[in-house]
């Protein structure tokens, strides 16, 4: 309980608040019966159909038989969430190859 006089002043002390907040991850991922393909002369940007504030993660596997890496960058969050792969031969050559992404977020 609080009083007050008129013309007076007085403080009031609350405790620390300590604010967790649990999100649960969403995923989107490729249509892996029609998978994108990649650039062999710049990025290809995956364009996330919902909007993300954070990363859990992104994942990138060239399909085929051949020894291929991909590279993710150039991750954008907020209102349009999107990233760029690169595909990279064993020679380090970017080409051009289906993948197939998936990425997880909040």
């Amino acid at each position: 309980r609080i009083e007050s006089a008129v013309n007076s002043s007085f403080r009031v002390g609350v405790p620390r608040v300590h604010i967790r907040i649990d999100a649960v991850a969403r995923e989107e991922n490729s249509d892996y019966l029609n998978p994108p393909t990649s650039s062999a002369t710049g990025a290809t940007t995956v364009t996330l159909a919902g909007s993300y504030s954070a990363v859990k993660s992104i994942v990138a596997n060239p399909m085929g038989t051949s020894s291929l890496t991909a590279v993710i960058d150039n991750i954008v969050l907020g209102g349009t969430t999107s990233f760029d792969v690169y595909i990279f031969d064993g020679a380090n050559t970017q080409v051009a190859n289906a993948f197939n992404w998936s990425f997880k977020g909040v």
